[in-house]
């Protein structure tokens, strides 16, 4: 009597909070894209004439006040994205072995937490006490190589899960936004490597780049939450003890 008791009151002492995953992703996706939004518009308005020049998200970094926001926004985010990435672990966990799922939970874990040194190194590049652009260039182009690579196995596993006839349609949009996206970020490499040359046009400029920089940024934002739409039954819960 006394245990049965004891279950009780702990059952009475706690309560659960469920959300739909999908409204949880699509919420914390849009804050993300507003702060990024917001930023934009604050450099325009108050450091840069954006009637002839567009700043990239990187650049700002590199400014005072633009970057203390930039910092924030990815360290919110870096705070959202394991969610995602355990959710995918957990629907996807079952389909390969275990060295499958340890790279695919290693890379999760590695890309979390090369999100903030991003904003820290571009910080760190306004100095010029301490010039970081080739650590820079190495952090991100193993930051693209790892979401790559994670965006490529988690296609694997898409295409062996059991998705209900009403989530089908959804995991088309999912491929065709990760072929546009990734279309994207090459063109935006492209950019950012011969935007600033002498060779330099009228589709091949600083603007551009910032453009397509802010295109990939955004598409990476609502990443999880298109990822969401394809997963069948996605619900999080979160369980709280009563004091």
């Amino acid at each position: 009597m006394a245990k049965g008791s004891s279950s009780s009151v702990l059952k009475e002492k706690s309560s659960d909070l469920e959300y739909s995953g999908r409204t949880f992703f699509l919420i914390a996706s849009l804050i993300m894209e507003f702060l990024l939004v917001f930023n934009i518009f604050w450099s325009c308005r108050d450091t840069f004439d954006c009637s002839t020049f567009w700043p990239t998200l990187s650049y700002l970094a590199c400014f005072r006040g633009h970057d203390r926001l930039f910092n924030f926004t990815l360290t919110y985010f870096t705070a959202i994205l394991p969610v995602f990435l355990i959710i995918s672990y957990t629907h996807f966990s079952h389909i390969y072995g275990r060295c499958f799922n340890f790279c695919f939970i290693s890379l999760g874990i590695l890309i979390t937490f090369t999100l903030p040194f991003i904003s820290m190194i571009d910080e760190a590049n306004s100095s010029h006490i301490m010039p970081l652009e080739k650590i820079h260039i190495g952090i991100m182009t193993w930051f693209i190589a790892g979401v790559l690579i994670w965006i490529y196995m988690s296609m694997l596993c898409m295409r062996k899960i059991n998705i209900p006839a009403d989530r089908i349609e959804w995991k088309g949009f999912l491929e065709k936004y990760l072929t546009f996206g990734i279309t994207m970020l090459g063109f935006n490499i492209y950019e950012y490597f011969f935007a600033y040359s002498k060779n330099a046009n009228w589709w091949v400029n600083q603007n551009v780049e910032a453009v397509c920089e802010w295109t990939v940024i955004s598409m990476a934002v609502f990443l999880p939450y298109v990822y969401s739409l394809a997963f069948p039954n996605l619900r999080i819960s979160f369980k709280m003890a009563r004091i």
